[in-house]
């Protein structure tokens, strides 16, 4: 009887070759690129490209012309309010 294959690899992995003959190996796949996702802002001002003010945080600036605009962001963390997640509010979910 030929020996069977008890082992299944987990979802995120996948066969791979091996340069020993008679072992399986598996490896990790490889993450799908998300780049294309991304995107990009065009200054309303010039048309050029818009990138995060990393100096003042508060939103994107345009190197060319300078146009900048804050971005609106939620507060979160010690800025975030009072009410939000307490041991009284989550007492109260769970009663609905």
């Amino acid at each position: 009887m030929p020996p069977t294959n008890l082992f299944t690899p987990p979802n995120d992995f996948e066969q791979v070759n091996s340069s020993l003959n008679g072992i399986t190996v598996f490896a990790p796949r490889p993450k799908k690129d998300t780049s294309a996702d991304a995107k990009s802002y065009i200054c309303p001002q010039c048309g050029a490209s818009l990138s995060f003010d990393l100096a003042s945080s508060d939103g994107v600036v345009c190197s060319y012309c300078g146009y900048k605009q804050a971005i609106q962001a939620e507060h979160v963390g010690h800025s975030a309010k009072s009410t939000e997640f307490t041991l009284d509010t989550v007492e109260k979910a769970e009663r609905g």
